[in-house]
């Protein structure tokens, strides 16, 4: 019997095997990258279509987040999915949103394009570059004009809409309160919903895969003792099945 219990020493248990070949897959960093990657692609695409939808309906809250005449279009988004580094935890999968700069110039009002009294019109425009995060957070705002010139400032309490400034002027709050947070409401809904159970359905599907792989690599069930002398064996195995596994 001693012989018996030397030879078997030389082996590990399958079950064990399994598990450790399936917790290296799992745990890999190039795989995790993979995986990670993967999510990222099938989240972004769930996720941009959710803000769009939301956009469209709801313009005055999320105009901010995309360019003049492009609201809920993905083309024209002013915000990105980004996917974050996850420092030591080798099987954490983070996210964060992106704020891109506006390469549109702002529309000019309805009171900019009626002519005052001397047949004259607002003709210059500005690109608003930071307008998606500013408005997003209710940053404040400085205008100044450009040169020796005037700028023409809405103002209903004006006759003409308009009120003319060489001045700084000074917006406490930019946006107004209805777009103040909308992005952030909106992330925490769809992840607190649609984002994660496609997360959960991706990690699935991945697991499965790595499992049913592992267990077909090293035998089916505790019964059956196949040849993996080691957990460095072991490794190797979760290794190769990692590199076969498609996130």
């Amino acid at each position: 019997m001693g012989g018996v219990h030397s030879e078997f020493n030389k082996f590990v248990e399958v079950p064990a095997a399994v598990k450790y070949a399936l917790q290296y897959a799992t745990e890999d960093v190039k795989n995790m990258e993979r995986l990670r990657a993967e999510t990222h692609r099938q989240l972004n695409r769930s996720f941009l279509s959710y803000v769009n939808a939301q956009a469209a309906a709801n313009p005055k809250a999320f105009h901010h987040l995309y360019e003049t005449n492009g609201i809920g279009q993905s083309a024209k988004r002013l915000f990105d999915l980004n996917q974050m580094k996850s420092g030591t935890a080798k099987t954490q999968i983070a996210f964060q949103i992106g704020f891109r700069p506006s390469k549109s110039r702002v529309p000019l009002t309805e009171a900019q394009q009626t002519p005052g009294p001397s047949g004259l019109v607002v003709k210059k425009r500005y690109i608003f570059i930071n307008k998606a995060m500013t408005m997003e957070y209710g940053l404040p705002v400085r205008i100044r004009p450009r040169g020796k010139g005037f700028m023409a400032i809405d103002d209903p309490t004006k006759k003409s809409g308009l009120r003319f400034t060489r001045k700084q002027v000074n917006v406490a709050r930019a946006g107004g309160p209805l777009v103040h947070g909308s992005m952030r409401r909106a992330t925490k809904d769809y992840f607190k919903s649609y984002g994660s159970k496609k997360v959960s359905d991706i990690t699935t599907t991945y697991l499965t895969n790595v499992g049913q792989r592992a267990a077909a690599r090293m035998g089916r069930s505790g019964k059956i003792t196949i040849g993996v002398p080691n957990f460095a064996q072991a490794r190797a195995v979760g290794k190769a099945i990692a590199a076969e596994v498609n996130p």
